[in-house]
């Protein structure tokens, strides 16, 4: 959930209690007030029924005889002290609207709300005594109906202008944060995009001089500082590489150019050392390739080539590891166009992520490697069927010396860049690369390059596209390279399946 949308919920909830803590105020105010209006009203009609009483003007029944009702649509009875009912209106009816108990100790004003007999809405009744009389006590009752009507209107108004209010206040509060939350969007965006490799990392100044503007400073200070400790590391990266190449290049040319050894320990022992000093050579070459990538130093003898014969290239260099590990290699090529594109770097690319899928291939099973284009780039797809990567190894899959949890170590011969490397050369070629987990099985690792006119110094292109690999590099077979532009010479996915089913568990790892 956003801040935007927890900011609009929270002003709208709040806005909610506050409009229901309103409204029952409200509705309490309104309901005082009218109910205050009525009796005034009531006060009113009593005062001039009491005159009226004291000037002979009602017609009070006498002793003994019969209470006729007179035909007024308002409610009023005069009662004595004995509870007998001396006058009443036809709505107030025959009985007594107040017993003689209520009416006995009675000496002031008096309100009571009753029901009369067969209505429907509560009266208000109010009953007083007649000043200087013979003791009669005149009542007067109007209906409830203008307060429970008031109080009815009041509540539709809080309900709409309530929920109006809630909305309202939430749209209010998801523009004032969007409003507020420009600035920290925009520094969001600008965070996203920088590099440490850049050497003016900062974040813009929002300029509203407060607390945004504050922390846009310290993040400017502590991205510098992270600046500055990259650099430095990156400095004495390159330059411990550059400096063990010597020494591992003697080593290696004293290994290569040493006399026979004089027993097969002795000669077992030198292999040793001669392979340890080649895995040094290629973790060091590979240490000083990334320093110079993250510097921008890293050069590309950029011309058009053609992308199956770079292929082709590779698979065949690779075809004796594949054999030693009884793995196929597949390539599935479509005639696609000459690539702006550095061979050897390209060559490199495809080397690394063919052998780490020969590395993570069951035996009996095939390394596919495909060649396919679309409207806007060529897709050279690299897929095994081993285990898939691990899933705590997914978002740090292209970080150097990465590997998944498990028991198996680090192959001798893997110096853990080979996925950086892929990243480096196929981002320097305007490229992106996405390894992940087939649906049947196994990995797939994805390099899209820009198709013609994906470089803006892109010349116009040369000649036609080339044929693919040549007729006698085509061959079959467990560990052997077979360059094919049909389907038909391709074994089917049905075969290749059944020969992927791996002997034991693996951890993926960097070549």
């Amino acid at each position: 959930m956003t801040m935007r949308l927890r900011m609009a919920l929270t002003m709208g909830l709040l806005a909610m209690v506050l409009v229901v803590a309103m409204g029952i105020g409200f509705h309490a105010y309104v309901g005082m007030a009218t109910r205050a209006t009525l009796e005034r009203t009531l006060h009113s009609r009593i005062q001039r029924v009491q005159a009226a009483v004291r000037q002979g003007l009602v017609s009070l029944a006498s002793p003994g005889g019969p209470v006729k009702p007179v035909l007024d649509q308002s409610i009023v009875q005069v009662m004595n002290r004995q509870g007998r009912l001396l006058y009443t209106t036809g709505t107030a009816g025959t009985a007594p609207l107040l017993p003689r108990a209520a009416l006995s100790g009675l000496q002031g004003a008096h309100y009571e709300q009753i029901l009369p007999q067969g209505a429907h809405n509560p009266v208000l009744l109010l009953a007083e005594p007649v000043p200087g009389a013979g003791g009669e006590i005149v009542m007067v009752g109007a209906s409830t109906d203008q307060i429970r009507d008031s109080l009815a209107l009041v509540d539709q108004l809080l309900w709409v202008g309530g929920a109006l209010a809630v909305l309202l206040a939430a749209l209010g509060a998801g523009l004032a944060a969007g409003v507020v939350l420009k600035p920290v969007e925009r520094m969001r965006r600008q965070a996203a995009s920088l590099s440490l490799g850049d050497s003016d990392v900062k974040l813009a100044d929002p300029g509203t001089k407060d607390e945004l503007a504050q922390l846009a400073h310290t993040l400017n200070d502590f991205l510098a500082r992270l600046h500055e400790v990259a650099v430095v590391q990156r400095e004495f990266i390159a330059a411990a590489s550059h400096e063990l190449r010597t020494p591992l290049a003697g080593i290696r040319a004293e290994l290569e150019t040493r006399p026979p050894a004089g027993n097969q320990q002795d000669e077992a022992l030198l292999r040793r050392l001669d392979r340890r000093v080649t895995h040094l050579i290629t973790l060091t070459e590979g240490l000083l390739r990334i320093a110079e990538g993250h510097r921008g130093d890293l050069a590309l003898d950029l011309s058009h080539a053609d992308l199956e014969a770079v292929v082709s290239g590779a698979l065949v260099a690779l075809t004796p590891l594949a054999s030693a590990r009884k793995v196929g290699l597949v390539l599935n090529a479509e005639v696609v166009p000459r690539l702006w594109m550095d061979s050897v770097r390209i060559a490199e690319v495809v080397e690394n992520l063919v052998v780490n899928a020969i590395h993570h291939a069951p035996a009996g099973s095939a390394v596919e490697v495909e060649i396919r284009a679309d409207r806007e780039s060529v897709i050279l797809a690299v897929r095994d069927h081993g285990e898939g990567i691990p899933e705590e190894l997914r978002p740090r899959i292209f970080e150097p010396f990465a590997r998944g949890t498990g028991e198996h170590r680090r192959r001798p011969e893997s110096s853990g860049l080979g996925l950086s490397l892929v990243l480096l050369l196929v981002t320097a070629h305007n490229g992106s690369v996405d390894i992940s987990n087939h649906p049947d099985g196994g990995a797939l690792a994805e390099v899209r390059l820009p198709a013609a006119g994906g470089w803006p110094s892109d010349p116009p292109p040369v000649g036609a596209p080339e044929a693919s690999a040549p007729a006698e590099n085509r061959w079959s077979g467990p560990g052997q390279f077979l360059s094919s532009q049909s389907d038909s010479s391709i074994p089917s996915s049905g075969a290749r399946a059944a020969a992927a089913k791996p002997a034991h568990s693996t951890t993926r790892e960097q070549s």
